[in-house]
């Protein structure tokens, strides 16, 4: 039997904080989001990994190859000079501005009648 529910692919998370006293006292991440996709880096060199994960998962690609390269170091406990994080606050940052500019773009004429 087909089912004729839709397929969300891309998951959901959801972020619990709970309160007390004005401070978090707990916070909670609930992820239904698949995890599938990250079986393609299992047994690669973690340069090969940082090299080609802003291209697999596109959306927000330097910001992905970032996450990449700070869990690679991590891992290899390494500790980059302040200037190459300088750096790659400095690519996601615009990476997020042309995003944004690019949405916008996409959806402002529609949404103001032009």
């Amino acid at each position: 039997m087909a089912s004729t529910a839709a397929c969300d692919i891309g998951g959901s998370l959801t972020l619990r904080l709970f309160a007390r006293g004005g401070t978090v006292a707990r916070a909670e991440i609930v992820s239904t989001r698949p995890v599938n996709a990250a079986r393609v880096f299992v047994g690669e060199e973690i340069s090969a990994v940082c090299a080609r994960i802003g291209q697999i998962f596109s959306l927000c690609g330097v910001a992905q190859t970032v996450a990449a390269l700070r869990a690679g170091e991590a891992a290899l406990a390494i500790t980059p000079a302040a200037g190459v994080e300088a750096g790659r606050d400095l690519a996601r940052l615009a990476e997020m501005f042309t995003q944004t500019a690019m949405r916008l773009g996409l959806h402002w004429p529609r949404l103001l009648g032009l």
